[in-house]
């Protein structure tokens, strides 16, 4: 398994490039970025070091149903909160990642419904695991 933990406010880096290499993630990375406006409109201003982003979370198939996800979420918290981000904040695209975040001590915060979005990509998800993306946050106290 694998998970990208950065600062939160930090620039993801060569996101263009990303884009450029990888068109079909495109919308869904414009819908990341909504739910980070939306989730930025309802909390102080958070500044670099304030919070880091649980990122990108993969198992690989051959692994998965074992609890890799549970433990790398668990161990991605510690990590974060030991070196001193007060919050963590997880984005989930779909039911599995909103179950490891909240297997996690984790609390839902802000989302988007899928089926709010007029996109050709994102209508194929509907009726899948995928209904919703939403922010998880965890503060440092909840440990």
């Amino acid at each position: 398994g694998v998970f990208w933990v950065r600062d939160y406010m930090a620039p993801v880096p060569e996101m263009e490039s990303v884009l450029a290499r990888l068109p079909a993630v495109a919308v869904l990375i414009k819908m990341l970025v909504h739910l980070d406006q939306r989730y930025n409109g309802t909390r102080p201003k958070l500044l670099p070091g304030d919070a880091v982003d649980l990122w990108m979370l993969a198992v690989a198939p051959a692994y998965r149903a074992r609890g890799i996800a549970r433990c790398l979420t668990a161990a991605a918290l510690q990590h974060a909160h030991a070196r001193g981000f007060p919050l963590c904040l997880l984005e989930a695209t779909g039911a599995f990642s909103g179950r490891c975040a909240a297997a996690a001590g984790m609390q839902p915060a802000v989302h988007v419904d899928y089926g709010d979005v007029e996109d050709e990509q994102i209508a194929a998800l509907r009726g899948s695991a995928h209904t919703r993306l939403q922010i998880w946050e965890h503060a440092a106290d909840r440990m």
